[in-house]
């Protein structure tokens, strides 16, 4: 899997938490909270959350049909990265319809 870095979209390990990487720090990184808006309390509240690098994953948006997910298929091409995709380049490959 590729490292992390900032501005990578992330999901918190068993949690249901998914955001941006905006700073890294040795192995931790501070995301931007898609839900921050739920739980800021104060205008003095950035949104961010600080995690382990160890406690995130990647999440990936597939080029080809927007599916966003972290199953990730590196076999038939770098750039296709959702299960459903890879099924269909296999039928375009091999010649089913």
């Amino acid at each position: 899997m590729p490292e992390l870095k900032i501005g990578d979209r992330v999901k918190v390990i068993d949690q249901d938490i998914w955001g941006e990487i905006v700073s890294m720090n040795h192995a931790y990184a501070s995301i931007l909270d898609d839900d921050r808006r739920e739980w800021m309390d104060s205008s003095e509240d950035d949104g961010t959350l600080e995690y382990r690098l160890s406690d995130l994953e990647a999440q990936y948006k597939c080029s080809l049909c927007e599916h966003e997910g972290h199953d990730v298929c590196w076999i038939v091409e770098p750039d296709i990265k959702c299960w459903c995709c890879v099924e269909t380049i296999k039928q375009i490959l091999m010649g089913d319809d």
